[in-house]
This record gives C-alpha cells, sequence and structure tokens, in this order.
C-alpha cells in the first residue's frame, strides 16, 4: 500500500532513496555538529595508542592544525563546529586529530567502531583528507532539495567539491580529481 501511495504521489524509486540518503546524511550532520560529548576511553583507544605512555607523549594541543585548520574552513565556508577535534578518541563519535611521535593522526569514529583512519607526518596531507572530506559534505548539503537526477547530483556534487577545494588550495582540487 505505502509503494502504491508513493507511486501515485510521483514519486518513484529512486526519489525515495535519494530522501533517504539526504536524511541520513543529514542525521549524520547533526549528530556530528550537535551530538552529546560522552566521557571515557573506548576500548578501540587500542588501535590509536599501544600503551598509556603513547597516550601522555600524546600531542593534542596542535596549535599548527589548528591555525591552518581555521584558515582552511573560513576560505571555503565550513563552519568551525564541524572541524575534527583536536584530542584523543574518548569513546564518543566523531573525527578526532592527534599526534602520535612525527606522525599526524586522522581518525573517525562511529558507534564505538573506528570507521577510518590515515597517517601522514606531512601537514598538507592532513589538511587535504579534512578538507577532502568537509568539502564533499559541503558540497552534498549544497543540493538538498534540488531536483536533480542522479547523473545531474554527481556532477554538481563532484564540481562543488572541486571548486571548493581549489579556493582553499588549488592542489587539492587537482589531488582530488587525480583520485588520490
Amino acid at each position: 500500500m505505502h509503494g502504491f501511495a508513493l507511486h501515485a504521489a510521483g514519486f518513484g524509486p529512486l526519489t525515495v532513496l535519494l530522501v533517504a540518503v539526504v536524511a541520513t546524511a543529514g542525521a549524520l550532520l547533526i549528530h556530528a555538529t550537535f551530538g552529546a560529548r560522552r566521557g571515557g576511553v573506548s576500548p578501540e583507544l587500542g588501535r590509536v595508542a599501544m600503551n598509556a605512555d603513547d597516550l601522555i607523549r600524546a600531542d593534542i594541543d596542535l596549535p599548527e592544525v589548528r591555525a591552518a585548520m581555521l584558515d582552511f574552513a573560513a576560505r571555503m565556508g565550513i563552519p568551525e563546529p564541524v572541524l575534527p577535534r583536536l584530542a584523543i578518541p574518548g569513546g564518543d563519535d566523531g573525527e578526532y586529530i592527534l599526534r602520535e611521535g612525527s606522525a599526524y593522526l586522522y581518525c573517525g569514529y562511529e558507534r564505538g567502531t573506528q570507521m577510518f583512519e590515515y597517517r601522514t607526518a606531512v601537514l598538507d596531507d592532513l589538511l587535504y583528507w579534512v578538507f577532502r572530506d568537509r568539502s564533499w559534505m559541503q558540497a552534498y548539503t549544497s543540493l538538498i532539495g534540488k531536483q536533480l537526477d542522479s547523473e545531474e547530483h554527481a556532477r554538481q556534487l563532484a564540481d562543488r567539491q572541486v571548486a571548493l577545494l581549489a579556493s582553499a588550495r588549488p592542489e587539492w582540487a587537482e589531488r582530488l580529481q587525480e583520485g588520490v
């Protein structure tokens, strides 16, 4: 019955799927921006730091990272609250940046599970990964509510992401287009 009602209202399966994806992305964005911050240390933290000494040595102040992120976020029109936290993951969902030895670590957690991890000693690589993700989110949310077929949506999403990255660093836009 529900399928018939959606079809009768002019909504096809692609529209229903698109609405579900947009709703999920919106919920994740809201959760990342306004989600509750719980305390404690996640058992998954063992992947980030192998022992207590590593935790103590982890540099989470990172003024050079904070300053660069704020600068690039301002150039791209990305709100500060959606930037990763400069913190040791403590069981909360979200994205984190910390430093272990000479390497920067950018990682993301969802429901206590690590979803991704990037390590690099090069600040520009770290910032590229952060703003590659943020530019996609910014481009995606800019298309919410537009009546586009899937091909046009994908094209505009890619074009907007490249344009956002180019506004921060043209090299990042080229890197994205090369698939790196």
